[in-house]
């Protein structure tokens, strides 16, 4: 991109015309660069928001394409879990399982779980529930269940359909404690 001889750049609220020689070309392009990078997070923040308002709106096919633009222009775990989370609103399990293998987040976690449950694959159902000790010292977020009460039904559920039964009536006593806790903590932080 080539600058003419002198050319507008803004100082504060103001702009004034400043020449090449003075440095005004590298004040244009960082300046440039800034916009650049507030348009990105706002096309991030859009693309976001649409993704959220088709999935409360039951469009679940354009949720699927916002979020498929989403993850091409921004990749993260955060923006694949809510790819996966539209995927598994339109009954695909299959692409939520594909994208979501290998991820560490807790909600991705749960979310993998789930579409292995529904595809029937417990063994792998069971193995991203599972609270991992071995490396709970490095990665604390792996020595849980995650999602909370939720993941802890759904363990139950895996461990009930593999004829496990002690197992299965723990982790449901365990989802229970914990969404009973919940509601009791809602409770007394309420006002009357």
């Amino acid at each position: 991109m080539s600058y003419p001889s002198s050319h507008w750049v803004w100082v504060g609220a103001t702009a004034r015309q400043r020449p090449a020689e003075e440095g005004g070309g590298a004040v244009v392009r960082v300046f440039l660069a800034c916009k650049v990078f507030a348009f990105t997070a706002k096309m991030e923040a859009i693309l976001t928001d649409s993704a959220r308002n088709s999935l409360q709106q039951l469009m679940h096919r354009n949720a699927i394409f916002m979020c498929e633009r989403l993850c091409a222009e921004f990749p993260s775990e955060k923006n694949l879990q809510l790819l996966a989370s539209c995927y598994l609103q339109n009954n695909q399990a299959h692409c939520a399982y594909h994208i979501l293998k290998g991820t560490h987040i807790a909600q991705c976690r749960y979310l993998f779980a789930l579409a292995c449950f529904q595809m029937d694959l417990l063994n792998e159902a069971e193995a991203a529930l599972s609270p991992n000790e071995s490396s709970a010292e490095w990665f604390p977020y792996l020595s849980r269940v995650p999602n909370g009460a939720a993941g802890h039904f759904l363990l139950g559920l895996v461990y009930r359909h593999t004829d496990r039964k002690q197992s299965a009536i723990n982790h449901f006593n365990q989802a229970l404690f914990r969404w009973i806790h919940c509601c009791g903590l809602l409770m007394r932080s309420s006002v009357y």
